[in-house]
């Protein structure tokens, strides 16, 4: 786990945010405030 205060570090500086995670034991992502891009959990190799 990555530090709070380095996380929010790296949001100021960026204009979306890619989160990670696993579901059913399958990496997903789902992207943040990019324009265009689904908001769902899409697998990591879609």
């Amino acid at each position: 786990m990555h530090q709070q205060s380095v996380t929010h570090t790296l949001e100021h500086v960026c204009d979306g945010r890619i989160r990670t995670a696993v579901a059913d034991g399958e990496a997903v992502l789902q992207a943040e405030g990019i324009d265009g891009q689904p908001m769902d959990w899409l697998p990591v190799d879609q």
